[in-house]
């Protein structure tokens, strides 16, 4: 006999088919058995109330919960079994790839450490093992032959690993009389056996007629990563991803959608709601029959035109764009997966890839969504579908999108595309005096959420208020510690105020913590080396670009603002000796981006890593792509070009007055204080190389009365008298 699979099924079928004489094996992927229950119970303990948003955090949380039963209970079981209520909540959290990594890395040893046998049956197993008449192999099956001998068949008890379902007692079988199946393992074992049993589990039966009919005639579909089939709380979803059917299913075909699925408890709970549902009609008055289902919301109370499991994943997807964390675009992605017809899942998707430079298809995103608006949305999602529609275009997007948030404040997803931050461009004319007024206006329907007072933080920053930004963003992060925007107040608000030591430390700790999931984890690790620059410490400076910016870690844009910045203001002030790797940098930049940016922006620091590079050539075709360019590019980037080719030439009178003359108009660029300072160190920079001493000094002077900075003061004291 040989089981296919080492579970609970296998475990009864290898105890009831146990005869003296005969040899059971069993083969799974892993070859590990359950493991056993305790003898007697060692108690209950709550699970973690946060156990983290990404695969890495959960697993990082759920080891720590097991330490902790280990160290209180001297066993691990409790742990595992306090997570039984939130396992299907965990499970929808997780994006399609971190559920396949689950099930590659960790399904097994789940499966054997929460789906557990009793004492006395571990103890048989052991038994029949150690005699030899039960072998547990790890491997896979990779070919079948059929011999002369008994006769052999193949009994399926799921739909995996079967190629033909046979069995005695009635069982539909396929029987080769007189034949002996010789059973082909991975690694080069094979095993002769009279019957194959497949115990990998029930799920949808493709030869059985009623399953066949439904995904034939597109009633049903495959649910997530394959498993079961998709279902709407139980009812099943067609090709078009809509519940249009009375058709409903429980147990084992939800496995997709909720992965633990299959022992009675849960599926008593899917009984229950199923009961209740069917009953419904039948126990309320006929006008309330009539009634439409109430629609999911999402995080702030908006509804959404979809259904629950594709609602969940859409809330991650926002969630992770409202704390800047990564794998929004997978999140909306598997909303759209489970729901084709889901036209904000759609839009959020193009937008993410539009503004965010994450990897959708974006015309077909936006086709979907409008598609998907034209047939089912509501007045909110259909303008939101409006506004990605004209960003996308440049159609009057800001516009739109300033309208949208008069008609839907609470529209958490189109505030933060607003304001201009790390994460979104915002709206180009939005001043800071008018994104205030927005973020002000808005919080109140918020209701002191996080996002809102993070997003306030860092606008008070930006109008020199460090006090009050401080006590936002600490606000904000004390109800949400993973809070990007918060996070990323904080730190400007640390280098503006001087507080260097406290900033690096603080945001040190912060990216090796929570923001190990932030989807612009280089930038905050540009804002570090600012305060190591600021501080002297050139070692910590050199370590930590090469670590966390050097290309291949950094690429495209992010490589420019954040690496190629960082390498020129290091060597402005002779913090890094020796050549300078800008021409790495470039290296991972399109040309096109380089030479012809879209915004004064990147233009700037496009500018910056060309000089670094001595690239006089490539700083004038950028210099001419900025004259014809709009208004911003032709002010201001036309002749801070000329200025770094000064610069690069050593004509440092030139270069002096050049960039003198930008400073005071450089805030159109925009980008934060910070980002555009290095317009100001290559200004000292020339003053210094010019012989230009006096002015040099009083540069000096200004920058330390702002901030103290160790590095600034080393070169005051340089400066000959």
């Amino acid at each position: 006999m040989l089981l296919v699979g080492t579970g609970l099924t296998a475990v009864d079928l290898a105890l009831t088919l146990d005869r003296p004489g005969r040899t059971v094996h069993a083969v799974s992927r892993s070859g590990l058995l359950p493991q056993p229950h305790a003898l007697t119970p060692a108690g209950t303990m709550p699970a973690p109330e946060d156990l983290g948003s990404s695969l890495a955090e959960l697993r990082r949380a759920v080891y720590r919960h097991i330490s902790r039963a280990v160290r209180t209970h001297g066993d691990w079981r409790p742990a595992l079994d306090s997570l039984r209520p939130h396992t299907a909540r965990l499970w929808r959290s997780l994006t399609p790839d971190e559920r396949a990594q689950f099930l590659k890395e960790e399904g097994a040893r789940w499966n054997t450490h929460r789906h557990r046998m009793a004492p006395a049956t571990a103890e048989s197993l052991t038994r029949r093992r150690t005699a030899r008449r039960l072998r547990v192999y790890a491997g896979r099956i990779v070919g079948v032959g059929v011999g002369v001998g008994e006769g052999a068949g193949v009994v399926g008890a799921g739909d995996e690993g079967a190629a033909a379902r046979s069995g005695p007692g009635g069982v539909p079988a396929h029987f080769r009389p007189g034949g002996i199946l010789t059973v082909s393992l991975s690694g080069g074992r094979r095993i002769r056996a009279g019957w194959v049993v497949d115990c990998t589990g029930p799920g949808p039966r493709l030869d059985d007629p009623l399953w066949r009919s439904l995904f034939g005639s597109g009633a049903a579909v495959p649910g997530p990563l394959g498993m079961g089939v998709a279902t709407g709380d139980g009812r099943l979803l067609d090709a078009r991803g809509r519940a249009e059917r009375p058709l409903f299913t429980l147990g084992a075909p939800r496995r997709g959608e909720l992965w633990e699925t299959t022992a009675i408890p849960e599926i008593r709970v899917q009984a229950a709601a199923l009961a209740q549902e069917l009953l419904a009609p039948l126990t309320r008055p006929a006008r309330a029959a009539r009634r439409p289902r109430r629609r999911p919301v999402d995080a702030h109370g908006l509804a959404l035109s979809t259904h629950a499991e594709a609602a969940a994943a859409y809330r991650t997807g926002l969630d992770r764009v409202l704390k800047v964390r990564a794998a929004a675009e997978d999140a909306f992605g598997r909303a759209v997966t489970l729901d084709p017809g889901f036209a904000l899942g759609h839009a959020a998707l193009a937008l993410v890839g539009h503004e965010c430079g994450a990897e959708v298809d974006v015309p077909r995103a936006l086709a979907d969504a409008q598609r998907s608006a034209r047939e089912r949305a509501d007045e909110r999602e259909r303008s939101f579908v409006d506004v990605v529609t004209r960003r996308i275009h440049g159609d009057d997007g800001d516009g739109a999108l300033l309208r949208h948030l008069e008609a839907y404040p609470a529209d958490a997803l189109a505030l933060a595309t607003a304001v201009p931050t790390i994460a979104f461009s915002g709206i180009n004319d939005l001043d800071d005096a008018y994104a205030l007024r927005l973020v002000e206006r808005t919080s109140p329907v918020y209701d002191g959420h996080w996002f809102p007072t993070s997003l306030l933080a860092f606008l008070r920053q930006e109008e020199g208020r460090y006090g009050e930004a401080g006590e936002l963003a600490h606000r904000a992060l004390a109800a949400e510690p993973a809070a990007g925007h918060a996070v990323h107040a904080l730190a400007h608000v640390h280098y503006e105020s001087g507080a260097h030591a406290t900033g690096r430390d603080w945001l040190d700790g912060w990216i090796s913590g929570q923001g190990r999931g932030a989807v612009h984890r280089a930038h905050f690790s540009w804002h570090v080396a600012l305060h190591e620059l600021a501080l002297d410490d050139t070692a910590a400076v050199r370590k930590r670009w090469f670590a966390q910016l050097a290309p291949g870690r950094v690429t495209g844009v992010r490589a420019l603002v954040d690496s190629g910045s960082l390498l020129w203001r290091a060597r402005l002030s002779g913090s890094w000796r020796g050549r300078i790797p800008a021409a790495d940098v470039l290296g991972t930049v399109a040309q096109e981006v380089v030479e012809r940016p879209a915004t004064a922006f990147t233009a700037l620091h496009a500018a910056v890593a060309l000089a670094a590079a001595g690239d006089l050539a490539a700083l004038r075709r950028l210099r001419d792509h900025a004259a014809g360019a709009d208004e911003v590019q032709r002010e201001i980037i036309v002749p801070l070009c000329e200025s770094f080719a000064a610069l690069v030439e050593e004509r440092f009178h030139d270069a002096a007055r050049g960039l003198d003359a930008l400073l005071p108009g450089l805030r159109k660029v925009g980008g934060s204080a910070a980002q555009r300072e290095v317009v100001e160190e290559t200004l000292l920079y020339a003053l210094v190389a010019g012989g230009r001493c006096d002015a040099a000094r009083r540069l000096l002077d200004a920058r330390l009365d702002r901030q103290h900075a160790p590095r600034d003061r080393r070169m005051l004291a340089g400066l000959p008298v």
